[in-house]
């Protein structure tokens, strides 16, 4: 999803990290970066014990 996010706005890696505050990202791109899809962590599993 981050890679079409950078196509369609015409993005490069420089800009997403120069702009990245300013850039409204589909919530799919923010829910993996905070470690909301796929597997859930090892640390999250252990420590919410």
């Amino acid at each position: 999803d981050l890679a079409q996010f950078m196509v369609q706005n015409n993005l490069t890696a420089k800009n997403v990290r120069e702009r990245g505050d300013e850039l409204s990202f589909p919530s799919s791109v923010v829910e993996f970066m905070q470690g909301q899809l796929g597997q859930v962590s090892f640390r999250r599993v252990v420590f919410s014990i």
